[in-house]
């Protein structure tokens, strides 16, 4: 089986760590309304990056989840770029798989506005032919829209895609979506979640093993799951 054409990144833990400011606001929000995550708060606003908002809301008994995710935005957005780190890795491992021929694109839980304006701040939008969040589709991950979203901006097809994300939802999203997922560690993925997730490889030393990984890579770890069965 080829190389697949298509390459599919998340965006906050795979190519940009936001996570100081994303933590920060998630729990100052918590706080002026009254809420109580669960101990210890800063690992638990640090898992909830990359999921969906609202759910993290509605898990702790916000009686109003909308009121929240504005309030979240309005704290968070005009700060993250502020604080961002690009990965180790990322803007040669970008560069190697654009130069190899793959179309690229981001399929993000965050709006894809803030998804654009993060990637320009670090440099990083240039390489990608579209920018899909979760405001330009139904559902978020771990439901598939965005990805499909994403795919079919750049003329790709699930059968010939590949999905890289640091979480169990990147993993989730891709498999529903008819696509092999490859975790990446190094920002904020948990190796025992995107393992237990069914992540179908792992970039264990982060995005930089990417282009090496796919020229290296057996026809299995580039096969979705459906087609594996």
């Amino acid at each position: 089986m080829p190389t697949p054409h298509t390459l599919l990144f998340d965006l906050d833990g795979t190519l940009v760590d936001c996570s100081g400011a994303i933590i920060d606001a998630t729990l100052h929000v918590t706080q002026i309304h009254g809420l109580e995550p669960p101990e210890p708060v800063r690992e638990w606003a640090r898992s909830r990056i990359g999921r969906p908002p609202r759910e993290t809301w509605e898990q702790l008994g916000a009686p109003d989840p909308d009121a929240m995710m504005a309030a979240f935005g309005e704290r968070v957005i005009p700060r993250m770029n502020e604080r961002l780190i690009v990965l180790p890795g990322v803007p040669g491992a970008l560069h190697d798989v654009h130069s190899a021929g793959h179309a690229m694109a981001v399929a993000t839980t965050r709006n894809s506005g803030s998804a654009r304006d993060s990637l320009a701040a670090a440099g990083l939008l240039n390489w990608f032919g579209q920018v899909s969040g979760r405001d330009l589709v139904e559902r978020p991950k771990p439901a598939p829209d965005v990805l499909l979203h994403a795919l079919a901006a750049v003329g790709g097809r699930a059968d010939d895609a590949l999905m890289i994300g640091d979480s169990a939802a990147d993993v989730h999203a891709a498999h529903a979506a008819g696509m092999p997922c490859w975790g990446v560690l190094g920002g904020i993925g948990d190796e025992k979640e995107l393992r237990e997730a069914g992540a179908d490889f792992i970039l264990s030393g982060g995005l930089g093993e990417l282009p090496a990984a796919l020229r290296r890579a057996s026809p299995d770890l580039l096969r979705s799951e459906d087609t594996r069965r």
